[in-house]
């Protein structure tokens, strides 16, 4: 028997919604409700003497407590005791059951698209803590909003192109130039040891940037990496809009090599941690391709 159907049984009364609240302090139960309160005021008695009806039928009903452990009167507050050992075991089983997956699934989203974009790293550059905090984060509004059955996308949006790394290859240049290693070196790396030795080259190229004359190549340079960028953009059929001025004092051919090897070995890089995370993006996007979409926005727009 319900305890609706024993409050509708014992005292007459058509209770249309019965509170519970959650476990508050080690003085009350894990569930409580204050019902007995709401029935005092109907049959002229105190809450307590409500609540020791209550237990009573309770007993008398329940031959066994079934899923709770006990039940209390604690003035007028009908408190429900979980065993220690349902707390602990029943949810454990419920969430690896083929039910598990559907826990807090609801349809508050239904019928609307949502874009979630989230971690977004920059090739050239180390994956950090904020890219992990960040992705977490992403993962949670991601997966909280299509339990909610929305149609759901999520996205990386990364920057391939930019000063950070302009200042990257720049550190390579240099370490190419103080024999650390060579070119060939650098391009038979391992994808562990680009890395790190990206991460190092940014740290350098950020260094020799505070020189105006080296700020004025990097800048020559970065223009430069622009320009190689734009084949990506190409591949994916995007028109290419932008023209980007450099000096030529920095090797095209070479430059392209050290751009391409660090572009593609980051990407790798960051799949492998997305694998280990257990993001499964919809789509990566990266501002080579997407800056020319936004070129051709802003120019053939009438309000720029």
């Amino acid at each position: 028997m319900s305890l609706k159907a024993l409050i509708k049984s014992e005292f007459n009364l058509n209770i249309e919604k019965i509170n519970f609240d959650l476990y508050k302090s080690n003085n009350f139960g894990h569930f409580s409700t204050s019902i007995s309160f709401e029935v005092a005021k109907h049959m002229g008695k105190s809450p307590n003497d409500v609540g020791d009806i209550i237990i009573k039928k309770l007993g008398e009903y329940l031959a066994s407590p079934l899923f709770f452990l006990e039940y209390k009167n604690l003035n007028g507050f009908i408190n429900f005791y979980v065993p220690d050992s349902d707390l602990i075991y029943n949810p454990r089983d419920l969430i690896f059951s083929s039910r598990g997956n559907q826990l807090g699934s609801g349809n508050s989203f239904e019928g609307k698209k949502v874009l979630v974009e989230y971690t977004d790293p920059n090739p050239f550059k180390q994956f950090h803590m904020g890219h992990f905090m960040t992705n977490a984060l992403g993962e949670c509004v991601f997966r909280l909003i299509k339990s909610q059955g929305a149609e759901t996308n999520n996205l990386c949006y990364s920057g391939d192109v930019g000063i950070h790394v302009a200042k990257t290859i720049f550190g390579l240049l240099n370490k190419f130039e103080n024999k650390e290693y060579s070119l060939e070196d650098y391009l038979n790396f391992s994808n562990k040891k680009t890395i790190e030795q990206l991460g190092e080259a940014y740290v350098l190229g950020s260094s020799l940037y505070q020189d105006e004359i080296n700020k004025e190549q990097i800048q020559d340079l970065n223009n430069l990496i622009f320009t190689i960028s734009q084949k990506y953009a190409s591949k994916e059929g995007v028109e290419i809009v932008n023209k980007y001025e450099h000096s030529g004092q920095f090797d095209f051919e070479k430059i392209e090599k050290i751009y391409d090897k660090g572009r593609t070995e980051s990407i790798d890089y960051f799949k492998s941690i997305y694998k280990k995370l257990g993001s499964n993006f919809k789509e990566l996007y990266f501002e080579s391709t997407t800056g020319e979409f936004g070129s051709k926005f802003v120019k053939e727009s009438p309000i720029f």
